[in-house]
């Protein structure tokens, strides 16, 4: 359903948009799940700004050309992020499908502790 100047009644603000990018890189949260909480948000942040630039364009209010060159720049970065975010998502569920279970379960190295290797030359 559009509204009478043709926004989808569904799409949040900017606003609320960053308030909930802000809030989902402070929430501690799985890997995964948080990557893929990032790129739903960068994807509706894209949509929201390429949607207000084009609306105000459209006459609806007058903005200058150098800032919706601007804004229009900011979509495309907050889609290359939203891109690389969703590429970072997916190398680790294709490293987590080829790592054996095992190898996984292991624990972490110990640190600061030195590991005597035996000399085998007085043998």
């Amino acid at each position: 359903m559009l509204h009478d100047d043709d926004t989808p009644t569904n799409t949040p603000d900017l606003s609320t948009l960053t308030d909930a990018l802000e809030d989902a890189l402070n929430t501690p949260m799985a890997a995964e799940d948080a990557l893929q909480r990032q790129t739903h948000i960068l994807d509706q942040l894209f949509h929201a700004v390429i949607h207000d630039t084009l609306r105000r364009a459209r006459g609806y209010s007058a903005i200058p050309l150098s800032d919706r060159v601007e804004e229009l720049s900011l979509a495309l970065r907050i889609q290359k992020q939203c891109a690389e975010t969703h590429r970072i998502a997916a190398a680790m569920d294709y490293m987590g499908a080829i790592t054996p279970t095992a190898r996984r379960a292991l624990p972490a190295a110990p640190e600061n502790e030195l590991i005597e290797i035996p000399d085998k030359s007085n043998t």
